[in-house]
């Protein structure tokens, strides 16, 4: 049993290490890369009515005014 907890431990010190590494690397994020993170979520949080989106469907996310922003959003 000491075995086990002494492996889990190892297992996860290696996953916190690896994740401050991974989060170390990370710059900062520009204001359109911020505001296309907010309308790429937005929707996850909104109740949709059963047939909205049916089948699949895709949603259009449209962008006027602001081009930084609708390139910060095409990798999304």
């Amino acid at each position: 049993m000491a075995l086990l907890n002494r492996r889990t431990l190892i297992a996860l010190g290696a996953a916190i290490i690896m994740a401050r590494s991974l989060v170390s690397h990370a710059g900062p994020i520009t204001e359109p890369q911020a505001k296309a993170s907010l309308l790429f979520n937005l929707g996850a949080f909104v109740e949709w009515p059963a047939t909205a989106l049916a089948g699949g469907e895709r949603l259009a996310i449209c962008v006027a005014g602001d081009p930084d922003v609708l390139v910060a959003l095409r990798p999304f």
